[in-house]
């Protein structure tokens, strides 16, 4: 008989894959626009690059660097919570297969 994993196990699959994306993407950002040059950019202490080439745009990201960290953080929550639900079988379970991603995410 095949194994039949709870759908919270798979939400909080999810979730992790989410997280995991998501903080690719923004090491990627931080590596390329770099978050500390937006908001020099915005003060004025830099000049905007041709990249960002207007006040509006550099608002958009500064913006959307935001929402992502707020998602970010809020999906870290959300895994402690859900993990911490689920029963103990699934919880060891769910850790031992995604031991190296809950560990590189610092969860």
């Amino acid at each position: 008989m095949p194994l039949v994993l709870p759908l919270a196990f798979i939400d909080l699959e999810n979730e992790l894959q989410e997280l995991i994306h998501l903080e690719a993407a923004m090491q990627l950002y931080n590596q390329t626009v770099g978050f500390r040059n937006l908001a020099m950019m915005a003060t004025g202490a830099i000049p905007i690059s041709d990249i960002i080439s207007t006040k509006t745009m550099l608002d958009l990201h500064l913006e959307s660097w935001a929402q992502a960290r707020q998602k970010e953080d809020y999906l870290e929550r959300s895994i402690l919570v859900r993990l911490r639900q689920l029963p103990e079988g699934i919880r060891y379970l769910f850790v031992t297969a995604h031991r190296s991603a809950l560990n590189d995410l610092g969860l």
